[in-house]
């Protein structure tokens, strides 16, 4: 679940998911222990392309960064039960960094800032899910 990708990113570049590689599609099918999993992160994805691709449509080239944080925070609000059923779902390779990255997720959706997501244990865990997502789920961040 790589959101901070998102958070840090130029608005007029979108963050986005693939299960192609490199102009080559590359088919993965997940071991048992991460279909549940998988489906649900290709949701999250589709979801986050989606609110980047309306909010860039919404608020043009001229949006300030704390202009789209505040968006993110909704999105995330929004989305808290995706993450929930992540955290549930995740398979036990990555059920720490899940757990990390759910916890942090529910503090953005009450503090109503992103920091939660900047930690280094936060960072962690992105960097471990996103790597697993790659492997398992064939779903690579561009």
């Amino acid at each position: 679940m790589a959101i901070a990708v998102v958070a840090t990113a130029v608005v007029g570049a979108a963050c986005s998911a693939s299960t192609e590689e490199e102009g080559a599609e590359r088919h993965v099918t997940p071991p048992a222990e991460a279909r549940d999993y998988c489906a649900l992160v290709e949701r999250f994805y589709g979801r986050l392309d989606q609110f980047v691709s309306d909010t860039q449509q919404e608020l043009g080239g001229d949006v300030s960064d704390a202009e789209f944080d505040q968006r993110l925070v909704g999105f995330i609000r929004e989305n808290q039960q995706l993450f929930d059923q992540l955290e549930a779902a995740a398979p036990p390779a990555i059920a720490a960094d899940a757990a990390i990255q759910a916890a942090a997720f529910e503090q953005v959706a009450v503090q109503g800032d992103l920091t939660p997501l900047e930690t280094p244990e936060a960072k962690a865990a992105e960097d471990r899910t996103v790597e697993y997502e790659a492997d398992k789920c064939g779903i690579v961040v561009e």
